[in-house]
């Protein structure tokens, strides 16, 4: 058992990227009660502030941006390289570069796309 978290287009509730077990991300991702899509599921709205301040608190705790922000990899290559890792297994500074890598795809979509909805289960 663990955290699945989904990220859905706000527009089409398509998934755009799911994750399992992405803790040290979830954990720096600001929620707010008024972000509540449904409060009977705990599905809340992301945008571009949520995004930066999880980048920001994730840079802050130690992880290395990239160095070239053109060089982020997809939404496969995420899903793909975080497979069946669970936080305790991952090294902390590879946790927290992987981490950042998502807030930063992420807001990436969210600049192009509009906000987005986390939808997660644990």
């Amino acid at each position: 058992m663990g955290l699945d978290v989904f990220f859905l287009d706000g527009k089409s509730r398509k998934t755009v990227l799911s994750l399992r077990n992405p803790d040290t991300f979830f954990q720096a991702l600001p929620a707010d009660e008024r972000d509540l899509l449904n409060p009977i599921f705990c599905d809340f709205w992301v945008g571009e502030e949520q995004l930066d301040l999880a980048a920001t608190a994730l840079i802050e705790r130690g992880a290395v941006p990239p160095k070239n922000i053109d060089d982020l990899p997809g939404f496969d290559a995420i899903e793909d390289s975080l497979t069946g890792l669970h936080a305790e297994c991952l090294e902390r500074q590879s946790d927290l570069d992987e981490s950042l890598v998502i807030a930063l795809a992420l807001l990436n979509y969210v600049c192009g796309n509009g906000r987005i909805i986390c939808a997660w289960s644990a």
